[in-house]
């Protein structure tokens, strides 16, 4: 595993904006807490110049740092170099995008179901394969709570 240290984020101006140190400080109490809670890894993927298609490794901080001019967000990314370290990348990453989706959608759902309601598709029904939608005969009549 390759670590690559650096700094992440600081209080400083970046493009006329600044993020004041007390909100770096609450975003990282936040994400350690939301981890733990949920069960997995503390970190977040790191991606190549953010293109979700080029997975670098796995991002995860280290702490602040503060002097009289700047605070910043220490941080370090692992970088898999052997097979079994990109397996277990992406084990990580796959949980972390599955955590948050699922946490995304939660407070919607009910409201959205309520919303719906049953929806009959008649003889044919829907089915998201990878991406395409194939039709299903045997899925049909069925309402949006029972697919959801």
């Amino acid at each position: 595993m390759r670590l690559s240290p650096g700094v992440f984020v600081t209080d400083g101006v970046i493009d006329r904006m600044r993020i004041p140190a007390s909100e770096l400080m609450r975003a990282e109490q936040k994400h350690h807490r939301e981890c733990l809670r949920r069960g997995i890894r503390v970190g977040a993927p790191s991606y190549m110049q953010h293109d979700m298609h080029r997975l670098l490794g796995w991002s995860r901080t280290l702490g602040l740092y503060a002097d009289s001019e700047m605070v910043g967000v220490l941080g370090l990314i692992e970088e898999p170099e052997t097979e079994r370290e990109k397996a277990d990348l992406q084990e990580s990453v796959k949980a972390y995008w599955d955590n948050f989706h699922r946490d995304g959608i939660q407070r919607f759902r009910d409201d959205l179901i309520a919303r719906l309601g049953p929806i009959d598709l008649g003889n044919v029904s829907l089915f998201m394969d990878g991406g395409r939608c194939r039709e299903v005969p045997w899925c049909s009549s069925q309402s949006v709570s029972q697919l959801v």
